[in-house]
């Protein structure tokens, strides 16, 4: 909330308002706010004495040093924080003049739910090292297989560490491989878990397209890249997003046509592992319930193409 460049939304006001009400009533501790910006900002409360603002200062500074060196923070550290919520706050803007009152309620519902999406798994991602001294079976043992697939008790959960800790201390050369000869034992299953994620993908890269339609206005404002409105990437990046999923389902279909009609076609001993309730030749039309959840799902879509869309009512 108090980033000085943060987009104008009516949740921050209430929340300064609560925040202000609540210190009124409690004027007990000094208010100050730390953000993680280069060079870092501080805040502080206009009635502090000067004796207390330098015992606040190099409080603040311990705040700096740790956001800066912690590593659940390395994502603020390669960009301008205050200049990519100026550059959120002119799109938001924007969209304001152009659309009225629907962006405010698009605010609101993703905001509502943000803690729906993944959020602790993206920092997971994001902030984790890549290594560790440890080995890829051991960390998957005790970081997925035993808390999030056989789900065991804390104190199941400690013995394990320190059944571990003891082959360690015992041969450090063999200790792990003398431990996992037990895990076999108990859990035979696991070796063919943990060879199967390995082939899994891990880290989900983030689509060029998505990123640059996240980052555009703030790449363009810093010079890093030069978006004119005639270009490719340019019609690309003001093109409405139904509007793109409207484009981006005509290509799919478009693909899947082509390489069914330019294909050679597959033996049905081939295709009956794929599909299901095949037709029989000459059986009548029937309407069915998956036929009207299909109608209600068109009828669902092209009502939001209506209300949101640039050519509708928005």
């Amino acid at each position: 909330l108090m980033i000085p460049t943060l987009y104008d939304y009516w949740v921050h006001d209430v929340e300064v308002l609560k925040e202000k009400g609540r210190y009124e009533l409690y004027p007990s501790n000094p208010y100050e706010t730390v953000i993680n910006t280069r060079p870092a900002i501080s805040f502080y409360n206009d009635n502090n004495p000067d004796w207390m603002n330098v015992m606040i200062f190099y409080h603040v500074l311990a705040h700096i040093d740790f956001f800066q060196n912690n590593l659940y923070f390395r994502h603020t550290w390669d960009y301008d924080f205050t200049g990519r919520a100026l550059s959120d706050k002119r799109m938001i803007a924007k969209l304001r003049s152009e659309k009225g009152r629907w962006v405010d309620y698009i605010i609101e519902f993703a905001r509502g739910v943000d803690n729906l999406v993944g959020y602790h798994d993206e920092l997971s991602r994001l902030n984790r090292p890549s290594k560790t001294n440890q080995s890829t079976m051991l960390d998957f043992y005790f970081d997925v297989f035993l808390q999030s697939i056989k789900k065991v008790k804390v104190n199941e959960y400690i013995k394990e560490i320190e059944r571990y800790n003891e082959c360690m201390q015992e041969s450090k050369k063999l200790g792990e491989k003398t431990f996992f000869s037990e895990v076999l034992i108990k859990y035979p299953e696991f070796d063919s878990i943990f060879k199967k994620k390995l082939k899994e993908k891990r880290d989900q890269k983030m689509d060029l397209l998505q990123y640059l339609l996240e980052r555009s206005e703030f790449l363009s404002k810093e010079g890093i890249i030069m978006v004119s409105q005639d270009s490719l990437l340019g019609i690309l990046l003001e093109i409405n997003f139904l509007h793109f999923a409207i484009i981006l389902f005509v290509f799919s279909t478009a693909v899947l046509m082509i390489v069914s009609k330019t294909g050679y076609p597959q033996p049905a001993e081939v295709l009956k592992t794929v599909t299901f309730q095949r037709k029989p030749k000459g059986t009548s039309y029937k309407w069915s319930s998956d036929k009207t959840l299909t109608v209600v799902l068109i009828a669902l879509v092209l009502a939001l193409w209506w209300i949101f869309s640039s050519w509708g009512i928005a």
